[in-house]
């Protein structure tokens, strides 16, 4: 329980009138796309994807939860971006930032592609601060997303510690 002087996050929510799901903080609308889920050619196991993040983080804590892995086709992440809204999203300190905007994007691509090798990277950044971003894998390889603006981000930036797909 919060000390009487110390901000709650229910006291937050009655100050700013924000609201729980489908309101202003936690959106749903964003998650929801007319996308339809990739025809799946290539699957990857969860042993093959381990060794393959290995190389692109910084000896990461690798948490893969499926057997296997549908390894997205080059051009389908660009159509789902093009429809997906949660770049959109306006950024609330420690209430929707990097962590919170790729959770969303991890689900809402999950929730059409379950099996597909999306999920989420939480690392460092080059300049030293902490960071939460997307990470995939298409038939390039392992890459790297910022969710909240949908680019491309380089590895060479990024020391990822923690990866969860």
């Amino acid at each position: 329980m919060a000390a009487a002087n110390e901000p709650s996050f229910a006291n937050w929510m009655k100050v700013t009138g924000r609201y729980l799901v489908g309101q202003e903080l936690f959106p749903v609308n964003p998650l929801v796309t007319s996308v339809q889920p990739f025809d799946v050619t290539h699957t990857i196991t969860n042993e093959e994807l381990h060794k393959e993040l290995l190389n692109a983080g910084e000896s990461p804590e690798i948490h893969l939860l499926d057997q296997y892995y549908a390894v997205l086709p080059v051009d389908y992440l660009q159509v789902f971006l093009e429809k997906n809204s949660v770049d959109s999203l306006q950024w609330i300190k420690d209430y929707r930032d990097c962590d919170n905007m790729a959770l969303y994007l991890w689900a809402a691509l999950n929730i059409i592609n379950p099996s597909a090798a999306f999920g989420l990277a939480i690392g460092t950044t080059s300049s030293g601060g902490w960071h939460a971003w997307n990470v995939y894998r298409d038939e390039s390889g392992v890459n790297f997303l910022e969710p909240q603006n949908d680019e491309e981000l380089n590895p060479a930036e990024y020391r990822a510690k923690i990866f969860i797909l």
